[in-house]
């Protein structure tokens, strides 16, 4: 089940496979931009996920957010431990940084 939206100039197409939500934006001749998608720590590089727990043991995976270009995938992890929020950039080579820590609510 694909929605699609129309945007200014682009096209939005929204679908969920396999427990991933996926948006996928198209330009007007229809070549694909980008997509965004959205998972748990199970579909997340080996690489990197086991560089995540071993840098930040005690944490667990929230979510994973995945932005794909035709230059770069790039994953963005939110991690979470009892008082605290970690967000982790990472790419496809293994390189993690930390890139936000919010205290909890």
């Amino acid at each position: 089940d694909v929605v699609w939206n129309e945007l200014q100039n682009l096209y939005e197409a929204r679908f969920k496979q396999s427990e991933i939500i996926t948006r996928a934006i198209y330009d007007t001749e229809g070549n694909l931009l980008r997509t965004t998608r959205y998972y748990s720590q199970e579909n997340l590089p080996i690489n990197i996920l086991t560089k995540i727990k071993k840098k930040y043991a005690g944490k667990t995976v929230f979510g994973v957010t995945e932005l794909s270009t035709e230059d770069e995938v790039s994953y963005h992890v939110t991690l979470q431990d009892e008082t605290t929020w970690y967000i982790i950039k990472a790419d496809n080579y293994g390189n993690i940084e930390l890139t936000q820590k919010y205290k909890k609510a």
